[in-house]
C-alpha cells in the first residue's frame, strides 16, 4: 500500500466532489467527504508521531539530566568520602592526643551520612529508570496510535 499525504487526498477529494456535482453522481461526492477525512486523519497520524517524537526527546533529556544529576551527587559522594577520610585521619591524630571519643563520634556521623547519600542516589536511579520506562512506553503507544491511524484506523 503506498502512503498518500494528506494534501493528495484532499485534491483527489476536490476532483471527486468537483465531478460528482459536475456529473451528477452523489457517490463520488460521498468519496469525497472520505478523502477529506483520511486527510484529516493522516493530519492527526502526523500530529501524533511529530508528539511521540517530542516526548521521547523530552524523556532522553530528563534521562541524561537526570544522568547528570547522578554523576555530579556521585562526585559530591567522592568529595564527601575524600573530606570525610581527611576528617578521620584528623580525628586519627586527636585520638593519640587524647580526643578519642570526638573521632568516633566524627566517624559515625561521616558514616551515617555517607549512607544516607548513597540510599538517595540508589533511589534516584531507580526513579530515573522508571522515568525512561515509562517514557519509552509512552513514545511506543504513541507511535503505535500514530501508524494504526495512518494506516487507515484497521485492524493489523
Amino acid at each position: 500500500m503506498t502512503t498518500r499525504t494528506p494534501i493528495a487526498e484532499r485534491l483527489t477529494g476536490a476532483a471527486k466532489k468537483f465531478a460528482g456535482r459536475v456529473l451528477g453522481k452523489p457517490e463520488l461526492e460521498r468519496e469525497a467527504e472520505l478523502h477529506s477525512q483520511k486527510a484529516d486523519a493522516l493530519d492527526t497520524a502526523d500530529e501524533l508521531g511529530a508528539e511521540a517524537e517530542r516526548r521521547a526527546h523530552a524523556a532522553d533529556l530528563e534521562a541524561r539530566s537526570q544522568a547528570v544529576d547522578r554523576e555530579r551527587e556521585q562526585l559530591a559522594n567522592d568529595e564527601f568520602v575524600e573530606r570525610s577520610e581527611s576528617d578521620i585521619e584528623r580525628a586519627r591524630q586527636a585520638a593519640e592526643q587524647g580526643i578519642q571519643g570526638e573521632t568516633a563520634r566524627r566517624a559515625a556521623a561521616a558514616n551515617v551520612e555517607l549512607a544516607a547519600r548513597e540510599h538517595a542516589a540508589d533511589h534516584a536511579d531507580a526513579e530515573a529508570e522508571r522515568a525512561r520506562d515509562d517514557a519509552r512506553r509512552l513514545a511506543a503507544r504513541l507511535r503505535d496510535e500514530a501508524e494504526h491511524i495512518r494506516d487507515g484506523g484497521n485492524d493489523r
